[in-house]
């Protein structure tokens, strides 16, 4: 108990530089080139269009003898190309595009420029005669951009479809124009520098260049001067408005995932850089303060393994042995729960693989810097072994192949739902028996997701039954009893938010008794919007004690993630968790068959060299501040053309925490507000800010 009331004591007052990890800054790998794009003040720096690091939607294209060379094409509504750069001096530059518009006439906005991912201008798009295949059809097109000194991602993003690039051409012409101005506060002081403040930057955030390189990031977790606690006054800046009167839910902790992908790479490093990384993602003075950690019930698509769970072998009395089918009735199987013949339920593979002692190794270190009662571990199932299941009309396709052991896709059989829980409560024990304590689980990772990786199609009332059955088998569980987690929290649901209330809703209709079984909804951001945990919250919390949303899945990069997370509390979410923690310069081991965007950390796949991506430390502004057991209070959300924020209060230390976004590409002045009392802070252009201070 002293240990873990120093930590918090510390937590709540410290603000620190981050503990860097990993290479040298602008660092390539060794044996790739420096890609980003050096601007030099002086000249004209003109490159080729194809080059682009970053390129969604589009086809490189080799250009006809009369042209030469390759251009972009393939272009349509929202395909994009993006450039990491390092201009060496602030100041005005021109964009100048040589393209080809083949559409006929004039199209107004028929690409935007972003810098930084934000739009700064629109281009007309002047019919030139065709698409590039003459020399005299390739015209120039010119923009400005005010850009400081620094890394910048410069992208064009198509409107509509309509024309190829050739090439792009950046050179400075003036001098960098401040838009905003800084006001000062007359206001009483009533604490000297009783603000305390750190700033996370956002440099090249989601750009594919940091699979090839370490780069800038001018500010991790960066301590800046204490601001000054003051009366209220009339400072004409947004004002952000605080209610500490208005408490919603705990906060239960920010975190990621130990899948498949990351303990491989883990598992390749040596054992001192192995639990420095693992400490750093847990240590809430020098590291990100992570306190959520996410694991999969077998594999997931981010693996190099073979897909697998922990009961392939068809049990006794299974009738079809050449495939799967629903012609033997659950009730004449006779499963091998124990694995006394050696077919049976087993978690050999994670002991093989390195999951067991990543995870043991994760725990100590978390034990060491005093935090291991903060951190909590969940998991998730992709997919039931196969002979729970029942195949589809795609589980037997070619684009499902090879899938012998029908892990990909499949729906969960009626009369499985007994042997999916006792699967799920075997997981728990043998987990416990390592010492590994589950604090919670999802049932299914993303129910209503049939497709090429693990993947099984459970509906809600199946859910549900497992869910009550879960319960069940746990409490009766004389391992999990002695481990003090036989009550396991059991989060419904996994998906997105545009079916979450309508699945939740017809759960508990067709199975009332699941209310005593659920905990919460867990919730994934790739279709809806937050405000469907609200929803949820709101209809369930007042009739099952303790029910709560969480974020479980969803990776976001630079201030616009950042955001997205503000959003996540401010709509009831008690956690959030991204997704993948390491991949390597090539994006290995996955078997997630699309483009991947940069991971937390990235692993040089000829060394033991690592790199930290913006990321890492926007997960720290929150995590290492913001600790298990504050509250999410009250507070106006702001606005994305200034800054945006959440408020979190630690009722044992009567101290605040606010995390503020700005994501846009100037300084934004604002004032909090509270109980008559106000603090004025900047945050540069996108940076993602933390503030702390005492009642």
């Amino acid at each position: 108990m002293q240990t873990k009331t120093k930590v918090r004591l510390l937590t709540t007052l410290t603000f620190g530089a981050a503990l860097a990890i990993g290479t040298t800054a602008n660092a390539a790998s060794p044996g790739r080139p420096d890609k980003l794009l050096h601007v030099d003040p002086a000249t004209a720096t003109t490159f080729e269009a194809e080059n682009a690091i970053d390129q969604t939607n589009v086809t490189i294209e080799n250009k006809p003898a009369a042209s030469q060379g390759k251009n972009v094409g393939g272009i349509y509504n929202s395909s994009e190309v993006g450039y990491p750069m390092k201009f060496a001096a602030d100041g005005k530059y021109k964009v100048t595009i040589r393209w080809a518009v083949g559409k006929g006439g004039t199209t107004k906005d028929i690409a935007n420029i972003l810098l930084d991912g934000t739009k700064v201008d629109s281009l007309t798009g002047n019919y030139t005669g065709g698409w590039g295949d003459k020399a005299d059809q390739w015209k120039e097109i010119t923009t400005e951009v005010n850009v400081t000194k620094g890394v910048h991602s410069l992208g064009i993003h198509a409107t509509t479809s309509g024309f190829n690039i050739d090439k792009v051409s950046v050179q400075r012409v003036g001098d960098y124009t401040p838009v905003s101005t800084t006001k000062k506060s007359h206001a009483p002081i009533i604490r000297l520098r009783g603000v305390h403040n750190t700033l996370t930057s956002t440099e090249l955030s989601q750009s594919q260049i940091w699979y090839n390189q370490d780069t800038q990031i001018q500010n991790k977790i960066t301590r800046q001067s204490p601001l000054n606690l003051t009366l209220t006054d009339r400072t004409d800046v947004p004002t952000i408005y605080i209610d500490p009167s208005k408490k919603g839910q705990t906060f239960l902790g920010m975190g990621t995932s130990m899948e498949g992908s990351t303990i491989a790479n883990l598992s390749k490093m040596s054992t001192f850089e192995r639990r420095r990384i693992l400490r750093n993602l847990v240590d809430p003075i020098h590291g990100a303060g992570m306190t959520m950690f996410r694991i999969c019930i077998g594999t997931s698509d981010f693996t190099g393994d073979d897909f697998y769970t922990y009961y392939d072998h068809k049990p006794a009395g299974y009738g079809n042995q050449d495939g799967y089918d629903t012609q033997t009735p659950a009730k004449d199987m006779h499963p091998d729960w124990y694995n006394r013949t050696g077919n049976g339920f087993s978690i050999k593979k994670d002991e093989q693989n390195g999951t067991i002692d990543v995870i043991q190794e994760l725990m100590q270190e978390a034990r060491i810097v005093g935090v291991k009662n903060q951190v909590k571990l969940f998991a998730s199932s992709w997919s039931a072994p196969g002979w729970m299941k029942e195949p589809t009309q795609n589980t037997g396709s070619d684009n499902y192949k090879p899938n012998d052991l029908l892990i990909k896709g499949g729906k969960l059989r009626d009369d499985m739902v007994d042997n999916l829980a006792r699967y799920e409560v075997r997981f728990l024990e043998e987990y416990a028996k390592k010492g590994i304590k589950i604090y919670g689980l999802t049932i299914q990772n993303e129910p209503q997701n049939e497709t090429v990786y693990p993947s099984m199609l459970v509906n809600a009332e199946q859910n549900g039954r497992v869910a009550v059955k879960i319960r069940q088998y746990a409490a009766q569980s004389p391992v999990l009893r002695r481990m003090g987690i036989s009550h396991p929290k059991i989060w419904a649901f996994d998906h997105n938010f545009s079916k979450g209330q309508a699945y939740m809703d017809e759960m508990f209709a067709k199975v009332p008794e699941a209310k005593r079984a659920i905990s919460g909804t867990a919730f994934h951001d790739y279709d809806g919007e937050p405000t469907a945990m609200n929803s949820v919250l709101k209809k369930y919390q007042n009739q099952i004690p303790g029910f709560s949303v969480n974020l479980t899945e969803r990776s976001v990069w630079g201030t616009k993630g950042a955001d997205r997370i503000l959003q996540y509390f401010r709509n009831g979410a008690q956690s959030y968790n991204s997704w993948v923690t390491m991949l390597d310069s090539n994006t290995s081991p996955t078997k997630f068959p699309w483009k991947v965007d940069p991971t937390l950390l990235i692993k040089d796949p000829a060394n033991r060299n690592y790199w930290t991506t913006p990321e890492y430390y926007v997960m720290g502004q929150f995590g290492r501040y913001v600790r298990p057991g504050m509250k999410v209070i009250s507070s106006t959300y702001g606005s994305t053309d200034s800054i945006t924020n959440a408020v979190f209060y630690d009722q044992f230390r009567h101290s605040y925490v606010m995390v503020a976004v700005n994501q846009t590409l100037e300084p934004q002045q604002f004032k909090a507000q509270f109980h008559g009392k106000q603090f004025l802070a900047t945050i540069p252009a996108k940076n993602v800010a933390t503030y702390s201070w005492h009642e």
